[in-house]
């Protein structure tokens, strides 16, 4: 019986990982709007990098891959939801009103 060795090691995968947070981390300098989309983006490749190579996940059929691939889609709609509606200026509630200071 042979045991099937991964094409790419675990150290490999872990500097990638970190490439990955650096580049996550960099997102911030950029405007809000684009940094949120960025840094979602970065961290679905980082939970497909997790899921394929440290939880083995690489030898199993495709239809797991589509079944994964339902809620990551259904996940990007509703960022894409939120952060529509809470980073456009003209789509934010109006201030509460100023209180009077008693006297």
């Amino acid at each position: 019986m042979s045991a099937e060795k991964p094409s790419i090691g675990y150290g490999t995968i872990w500097i990638f990982l970190m490439v990955l947070l650096v580049l996550g981390v960099a997102c911030l300098k950029l405007p809000h709007g684009i940094a949120v989309y960025l840094i979602f983006a970065v961290a679905v490749v980082k939970a497909f990098l997790v899921l394929r190579h440290y939880m083995h996940v690489h030898g199993v059929p495709s239809m797991i891959y589509a079944l994964i691939g339902i809620p990551v889609v259904l996940a990007g709609i509703l960022i894409y939801i939120v952060a529509d509606a809470t980073l456009d200026p003209r789509k934010a509630p109006p201030p509460p009103p100023a209180m009077e200071a008693h006297e």
